[in-house]
């Protein structure tokens, strides 16, 4: 049987076949495209290669703007971090001051309860010690004065002085008296 038959016929259809590839491809996709008359029909028709390359084009450009946006948005984030990160050691720097601060406060109070204490403890004596001086001036006054006792009466009156003073100056040096 002679092929000639055929050849007409493949002349008649090729230009069906070119215009079918020509007409309104979809997809055009050239790592996918095998028949040659879909890649002529995609290389001549606007909305072939071209406009694929066309939206390829818009994606890569919304994606790059898109990681430009990401990236302004990282270095932000970043300034935030080392910002707060800054604050955060000032914050611990303030606090170990206050604490240190506050050390030194307690320990101050601590060490004027204690000198308080031995304040009122020191009064404490004097005022016996004055009590004692006086009920010995009560007993020597109504006794005739010896020399003697005159010499113990004005030495024991020079003790009360002093004692007074001492008194005086511890009363104004503690609180609340």
């Amino acid at each position: 049987m002679s092929r000639a038959w055929f050849r007409p016929l493949l002349l008649a259809a090729a230009p069906a076949a070119l215009l079918a590839g020509c007409g309104a491809p979809q997809d055009c996709d050239p790592s996918r495209d095998r028949s040659i008359f879909k890649v002529a029909g995609c290389v001549a028709n606007k909305d072939g290669y071209q406009a694929r390359v066309d939206r390829l084009s818009e994606q890569a450009d919304r994606a790059e703007a898109d990681r430009a946006a990401a990236e302004a948005d990282r270095r932000a984030a970043e300034a935030r971090r080392d910002g707060a990160a800054t604050q955060a050691a000032r914050l611990r720097a303030d606090l170990a001051t206050q604490q240190t601060r506050s050390i030194a406060l307690e320990r101050d109070i601590r060490d004027a309860r204690n000198r308080a204490r031995m304040d009122q403890g020191r009064l404490g004596q004097l005022e016996q010690d004055i009590a004692t001086l006086r009920a010995e001036q009560d007993r020597l006054r109504g006794a005739p004065p010896s020399p003697q006792q005159q010499q113990q009466l004005q030495d024991l009156r020079r003790r009360q002085d002093a004692l007074d003073q001492q008194w005086d100056r511890l009363r104004a040096a503690t609180p609340g008296s």
